[in-house]
C-alpha cells in the first residue's frame, strides 16, 4: 500500500478542489533533491565569494605592482637624466657639478624628457652668466693630467733597517723578520 500526500496547487493542475495527489516516496525524493540543490547553491555562493575576494586581492596587488612600475620608471628616467646632465656638464668643463645641477634645475625641467640640444644650449648660457663654474684650465672638456705627489721625507734607510731589526729581534714574529729581510735585500740591491 502506497501512501499519498495531497498537495494544494492552483486550479491549473486539475483534480479535486485544485489539489494533486503525489505518492509520499516521490514527495520525499523531491524534497531531498530540493535540499541538496539549496546546499549546493549555498556552497557555490561561498565559493563565488571566495573567488571574488581572491580576484579583488589580485586586482589590488596588480594595481600596487603598476604603481611600483610607474615609480621605478620615474626613478630610472631621473637617473638617466642625471647621467646625461653630468656627462654634459663634464664635457662643458664644469668644476662643481652639484652647484651647476641646482642652477640647471632653475633654468629647465631636468626631471622630464631632457633634449640634448636644449641641454647643451642651457649649459652654455649658464656658463656664460656664471663663469666661475667652469675651470679655466680645462680645454676641450678634458681634465688636466694629474700632477705627481711630492715625496714625504722619511727617515734614512739605515735607521729604518735598524728599527726593523730591533723589532724583529724583540718580537720574534715571522712577519717582522720577513719585513726586516725584505728591507735589507732592497737596500743591498740599490747599493
Amino acid at each position: 500500500m502506497t501512501q499519498e500526500i495531497e498537495i494544494e496547487n492552483d486550479s491549473q493542475l486539475g483534480g479535486e478542489n485544485g489539489a494533486k495527489v503525489v505518492p509520499v516516496a516521490e514527495a520525499i525524493k523531491y524534497r531531498r533533491r530540493a535540499q541538496q540543490a539549496e546546499t549546493r547553491l549555498t556552497e557555490f555562493e561561498q565559493k563565488l565569494d571566495e573567488v571574488q575576494s581572491q580576484l579583488d586581492r589580485q586586482n589590488e596587488d596588480l594595481e600596487r605592482a603598476r604603481q611600483n612600475e610607474r615609480q621605478a620608471a620615474l626613478r630610472l628616467a631621473e637617473v638617466n637624466n642625471r647621467i646625461k646632465i653630468d656627462k654634459a656638464l663634464s664635457q662643458a668643463g664644469v668644476i662643481d657639478a652639484e652647484a651647476a645641477r641646482l642652477l640647471l634645475r632653475e633654468r629647465m625641467d631636468i626631471f622630464g624628457d631632457v633634449d640634448d640640444g636644449q641641454l647643451r644650449t642651457t649649459i652654455n648660457d649658464m656658463l656664460a652668466s656664471k663663469p666661475y663654474l667652469k675651470s679655466s684650465h680645462v680645454s676641450g672638456g678634458h681634465m688636466p693630467a694629474p700632477t705627481r705627489a711630492s715625496r714625504i721625507p722619511q727617515a734614512s734607510e739605515a735607521s729604518q733597517l735598524a728599527g726593523l731589526a730591533q723589532r724583529a729581534a724583540v718580537s720574534g714574529n715571522r712577519k717582522d723578520i720577513a719585513e726586516y729581510l725584505r728591507m735589507r735585500r732592497q737596500i743591498s740591491t740599490i747599493a
